[in-house]
């Protein structure tokens, strides 16, 4: 156990420093891309390699989320944007980690799908007398029906994230908290979850 357990703290170092070491690389033949790319993904390892808790703050699950979206953006040459608006209170408030990635993961592979203008992602999060909202919505071709009664049940999109999602917070706060997706007349998804207030 103590072997594995140093292991694990080795393979996230290792490749820690190996990025470090291309993206120096990259810096000194001028590539400016590669190197954000780089300093993105290295936040991205580093924050997912954090063992400690499974709680972090606002502030860390964001800027975890915007480094992802980086390296997405990267990938999908400038087909989405995102928009932040978070209550600046709430920055050092407590939730479950990785809990928005599975959501901007579903808008970014599924709701942009066949649309031909540029898809926005809007992550809000702001504090309510029920508890903690973090909201996920896009502009994307919406739900229908059929894909509304399957994210619910947890299938299709991205299921093994959804259902995550649902599992680790009613567990971890029970059943009054939780998330929920929905269609907006106007096209594109919201999702929304609901978690208790953490200081």
């Amino acid at each position: 156990m103590e072997i594995l357990a140093l292991q694990s703290q080795i393979r996230p170092h290792f490749m820690y420093n190996t990025i470090n070491v291309i993206k120096w690389m990259a810096k000194i033949q001028g590539a400016s891309g590669i190197e954000e790319a780089l300093s993105a993904f290295s936040a991205v390892i580093r924050f997912t390699a954090k063992t400690e808790s499974e709680l972090v703050t606002i502030r860390d699950e964001v800027e975890f989320i915007k480094n992802y979206t980086k390296i997405l953006d990267f990938r999908y040459f400038n087909k989405f944007e995102v928009s932040y608006k978070i209550d600046p209170n709430v920055m050092e408030y407590m939730t479950l980690k990785f809990l928005l990635q599975p959501l901007v993961e579903n808008a970014v592979f599924h709701a942009f799908d066949d649309i031909d203008y540029k898809g926005k992602i809007y992550i809000r999060i702001y504090k309510e007398s029920e508890g903690l909202i973090m909201e996920v919505s896009d502009n994307g071709r919406g739900l229908s029906k059929n894909e509304h009664l399957e994210a619910e049940a947890g299938d299709k999109l991205n299921s093994i994230g959804i259902n995550n999602i649902k599992k680790r917070i009613q567990l971890n706060f029970g059943e009054k908290f939780g998330l929920w997706m929905t269609s907006q007349d106007t096209g594109g998804t919201i999702a929304k979850i609901v978690i208790p207030i953490i200081r």
